[in-house]
């Protein structure tokens, strides 16, 4: 089901369908308290009004929740082959349940749970994550004790109507994926996984040289040995395989080049769970977390084609809105049939400084000695020698954020607002990474870039009193 809906669609009437807001941002990774400084702080009170005055607002749960006791997730000895992350620790997003009732209080009341820090703390994580969303009656998605409850849609009920929410996972850390339940066995606990292939170009005459260089070496007779549960089929593939790559030709003006196509059942599955949302609510959001970036590097503000076309997909299967996360930088945005499409919204507040407890892997990471002074590993990780900002601190896209307002009028958008949002780069440790109301020059600043980001999308944005307008 795709497109505008008539009341007499299954999960529509006239009147739940009538009007309704939804806010979305994008990951929120939360160590602290929020309440404290909305209440302090006029601009952070002000987002806090516009997310809490949406009939539903949404948001990427990018921490977990784990026990006091509960242990890392041990580093895997191989790298997966769909996951771009380097297979060290780096850091765990670990916080404390009353993250949930601050996101709570800011006036979020749907979660997408899916991401690459979803398995910090290994299975046992998981399932105190979820047992805390559910004791403070917060729906949740992406997430399950069983792949079936991983692709399930969550639904909140409000003023405006019953919103759905579908997510899932395309960075994906290995194990972290849902399973399935037999007759006689539990599923097992994980996210919802939309894994990537990722499919490099070369050119014709690199083709020939891979293929005598896979005679070479034998590799013909291991992939006969060892594909047959994996990918019986390999040699029938519209590409080459090499060990765990694949390679199809491209012209060579187009080198270099790699492609990411999502594994088809999964897929297939994640957009019949839209359709289950679409007719089961009065709206339906599609949420999606990834890390990719054309040509195989990762959190940049380009868009890749395959997020686009699952965007796409998404909407033409009956979602009313498309979110983005992953990145931790703004995307561009356009309009699809109607329907928003918000392709990163970067991070909503990154707190990462403040988190109190890391592994000993963490520490070795970063090349820290004690393994009990978590300021120490946070100075080495955003500091140089000189004191000077480097990564992340230094990328000002991470500390910069748009809160979109979508309003649906009989179930077509009526209005979309963009609220800019600054994360406080510049602040001091304690108040840094929490997102607040922007204005004047800053407000302009942040929406130019969005702006620019969303024309090649044929998106026109437009400012009014520091909130951004898109052209419907």
């Amino acid at each position: 089901m795709s497109g505008p809906r008539s009341t007499s669609d299954p999960g529509s009437t006239s009147e739940s369908r009538s009007s309704c807001t939804i806010a979305a941002a994008g990951d929120a990774i939360v160590t602290r308290r929020l309440t404290p400084a909305a209440d302090a702080d006029r601009q952070i009170g002000d987002l806090r009004g516009v997310i809490d005055d949406a009939d539903a607002a949404v948001a990427n749960l990018e921490v977990v929740l784990p026990e006091r006791d509960a242990a890392a997730t041990p580093l895997p000895p191989v790298p997966s082959q769909y996951q771009y992350l380097s297979p060290l620790a780096g850091i765990l997003m670990r916080a404390e349940p009353f993250v949930l009732d601050e996101l709570d209080a800011f006036g979020f009341d749907l979660f997408a749970t899916a991401s690459n820090h979803s398995f910090d703390y290994g299975r046992h994580g998981m399932r105190s994550t979820m047992d805390a969303l559910r004791e403070r009656e917060l729906p949740f998605a992406g997430m399950g004790e069983s792949l079936a409850d991983a692709r399930r849609p969550a639904y909140v009920d409000t003023h405006g109507g019953r919103v759905g929410l579908v997510a899932a996972n395309a960075s994906i850390a290995p194990g972290s994926e849902a399973g399935p339940a037999s007759a006689d066995h539990p599923g097992r606990t994980g996210i919802n996984p939309l894994h990537l292939r990722w499919i490099h170009g070369a050119s014709a005459d690199g083709l020939a040289r891979l293929r005598e260089l896979r005679t070479d070496l034998g590799l013909d007779d291991l992939h006969e040995t060892w594909l047959v549960r994996e990918d019986p089929d390999w040699k029938d593939r519209p590409y080459e395989r090499f060990l765990h790559a694949f390679f199809e030709e491209v012209d060579d003006e187009a080198l270099p080049s790699v492609r990411f196509e999502p594994l088809a059942d999964e897929r297939q599955a994640y957009l019949d769970s839209v359709a289950v949302a679409a007719e089961r609510a009065d709206y339906a959001i599609a949420s999606l977390h990834g890390h990719q970036a054309p040509g195989g590097v990762r959190n940049t503000d380009e868009t890749p084609d395959y997020v686009r076309s699952f965007a796409r997909d998404c909407i033409d299967a009956g979602a009313d809105l498309f979110v983005g996360t992953g990145p931790h930088v703004l995307r561009g945005m356009e309009l699809y049939r109607g329907r928003p499409v918000f392709y990163s919204l970067g991070n909503f507040a990154y707190q990462t400084e403040t988190i109190e407890r890391l592994p000993a892997e963490s520490y070795d990471y970063y090349g820290v000695d004690d393994a009990t002074d978590p300021a120490a590993l946070f100075r080495s990780r955003y500091r140089d020698a000189n004191g000077d900002p480097k990564g992340s601190l230094a990328r000002d896209g991470y500390w910069e954020t748009i809160v979109p307002v979508c309003e649906f009028e009989d179930g077509e958008l009526a209005s979309l607002r963009l609220y800019p949002c600054s994360l406080g780069q510049e602040r001091a440790l304690p108040r840094r990474g929490t997102p607040a109301l922007a204005s004047g020059d800053r407000a302009e600043e942040i929406l130019a870039r969005f702006a620019a980001l969303s024309e090649p999308f044929g998106t026109e944005v437009s400012v009014e009193d520091g909130v951004g307008i898109v052209s419907r």
